[in-house]
């Protein structure tokens, strides 16, 4: 009887085990800040050991009691190389790709110039996509089609100009 109680529970607290996680403000394709500590934060099993590593350089720390942990990677030097970010725990990883470090001033890479906006505007005769009506270049924001976080990049051919009502409720804003 013991035995199977045992094997209950140890069979229970391997399903419950969570995965680490990262806060959501980290993600493929990101930009991190040069010349600066870089913080990473995110959630674990309280007391799974978790480590960051990036760039050659590797941070752990422990989750505390709630499972919440933080580490800061040292600052480093403007790079368009692009890297891997893993972030381990106990039995899982996350790894987010495609990371650069630059200037907080460059950290627009993600938005479109003027001449696409106004390539992509003519190309759709100033016709919002999503609620087909006319506007003037001025009424319209681009847009990425596929988005930066699912690999998506800046450029014309996934960049579609929409009305800033529609751009808003696409954002959730």
């Amino acid at each position: 009887m013991h035995k199977v109680t045992f094997a209950i529970a140890a069979l229970l607290a391997a399903a419950v085990h969570a995965e680490v996680s990262v806060s959501r403000i980290f993600g493929s394709n990101m930009v991190l800040q040069r010349d600066m500590p870089v913080p990473v934060w995110g959630r674990g099993e309280p007391g799974e050991e978790v480590r960051v590593s990036f760039a050659g350089q590797e941070a752990s720390t422990t989750a505390d009691e709630a499972g919440n942990w933080q580490v800061a990677l040292e600052p480093l030097g403007a790079s368009k190389q692009e890297r891997k970010v893993t972030v381990s725990g106990a039995g899982s990883a996350v790894v987010f790709t495609n990371v650069i470090v630059g200037d907080e001033r460059h950290l627009d890479i993600r938005a479109f110039d003027g001449n696409t906006k106004r390539e992509v505007y003519e190309r759709q005769n100033g016709i919002c996509p999503i609620c087909g009506k006319h506007y003037e270049l001025e009424e319209m924001e681009a847009d990425h089609i596929t988005p930066w976080r699912d690999g998506g990049r800046t450029i014309a051919e996934n960049c579609q100009m929409l009305c800033r009502e529609d751009n808003r409720r696409k954002g959730g804003k």
